[in-house]
């Protein structure tokens, strides 16, 4: 009988397979067909229809393996993909209207580079896109089902947006996904990234996750998620990574949490928790710093710099911070390293704005005066006196 770590396997196996019909296993030998000297089919059907339909096209004939499909025909309109397509490339969007392309079970696959123009919409919506050449979007794709495929890249450009949406299942294997623009990934379908796939956010781009659904890999894979720009997290439960997650911009966990259990590596940059949970097997703050109240869950290794802000950062394993270069503070809280335990206590100051330097007081007591708010704060056990009752 199969087991669920089988059937999982199959599963995953058979996706897989199926994302990657029609890319070649071996590398071009030389680089993509340049478009210039490319036949032009453009499409005629002001209302729309389906691909296979040889009189949506220019010259009465379907696009074939060398030709550049360009549908930018004025006006709003749906072409429906029905039957694998491969071309040299392809150029969506008009000067006005919104020209759709749904992609729902079939492949288009690309030669040499394509775009989706600004006023442009492409849906896939349980085909594929593939082959060697780029897709560079400025415009809107709607990612609801299927897959990514082959070896060229899928360049989000500022301006240009990725909505990846939906309950099923997405696979992005091979192809590298750069972000400059914005992505949002909704709802909890799964998207499994396979064979060495890349999302890159890059500086200026905006990765925005809602979802608390699981990024999975398949197959070897780097650091699989590289953020330059801004990531953040935002789902009602805990979103969890299982690819390498490498930081050099804004990583912000506003709401549940974000696990990593193949590693979180920061340096250069920010990560800001709001009252959530980073958990991963290591977290190395290598530059930069982390800051905000939360838990952090996982060998800690700090060379940057951590603060806790209005709140606590709770260390629920172990901390190693390399005195040549890492620090630790507070801001609003007190963190306290206890060198016996080697665990740190965390506490709260009741003025907010407060910037304090710890001074020593009485025996069992710790004296803090706040410089931005002309107080002191006093922690004691027990405390021999009430709060309000002048000086200790």
């Amino acid at each position: 009988m199969a087991t669920g770590i089988d059937a999982r396997a199959a599963l995953i196996a058979a996706l897989v397979a199926a994302a990657c019909q029609g890319v070649p296993a071996t590398a071009p030998a030389a680089a993509t067909a340049d478009l210039e000297g490319a036949p032009r089919v453009s499409w005629t059907a002001a209302t729309g229809g389906v691909w296979s339909d040889a009189g949506n096209w220019s010259g009465g004939a379907v696009p074939g393996e060398g030709d550049h499909v360009v549908i930018d025909l004025d006006g709003s309109y749906t072409v429906t993909l029905d039957g694998d397509a491969r071309i040299a490339g392809l150029t969506l969007g008009a000067a006005r209207g919104t020209q759709t392309l749904v992609v729902p079970r079939d492949a288009i696959a690309l030669s040499s580079p394509g775009t989706v123009g600004p006023g442009a919409v492409l849906e896939l919506a349980g085909g594929r896109i593939g082959g060697d050449g780029d897709l560079v979007v400025h415009g809107r794709v709607v990612w609801s089902g299927g897959a990514m495929t082959g070896r060229g890249k899928t360049r989000i450009a500022a301006g240009g947006r990725l909505e990846i949406v939906g309950d099923q299942r997405k696979v992005l294997s091979l192809r590298h996904i750069e972000n400059a623009g914005s992505m949002v990934w909704h709802d909890r379908g799964d998207l499994m990234v396979t064979f060495a796939a890349q999302i890159r956010n890059l500086e200026g781009g905006a990765f925005e996750v809602a979802s608390g659904a699981l990024l999975d890999v398949y197959g070897p894979a780097g650091p699989a998620v590289d953020n330059a720009g801004t990531l953040h997290v935002a789902a009602a439960g805990t979103t969890t990574f299982e690819t390498p997650l490498t930081n050099s911009g804004t990583v912000e966990i506003a709401a549940g949490g974000l696990r990593l259990p193949a590693g979180y590596t920061q340096t250069a940059g920010v990560t800001r928790l709001d009252a959530a949970l980073l958990a991963a097997q290591e977290i190395l703050i290598g530059g930069g710093e982390l800051v905000g109240e939360g838990t952090l869950e996982g060998t800690v290794t700090n060379a940057g710099r951590i603060e806790a802000i209005d709140g606590e950062v709770a260390f629920d394993e172990s901390l190693v911070n390399q005195a040549s270069t890492g620090n630790i503070v507070g801001r609003d809280a007190i963190l306290r390293f206890d060198p016996e335990a080697e665990a740190f206590t965390s506490f709260r100051l009741p003025t907010r704005g407060a910037q304090v330097r710890q001074i020593l007081g009485r025996p069992g007591e710790v004296w803090l005066p706040e410089s931005a708010t002309d107080m002191l704060a006093v922690i004691c056990d027990p405390c021999r006196f009430r709060p309000g009752a002048g000086a200790p």
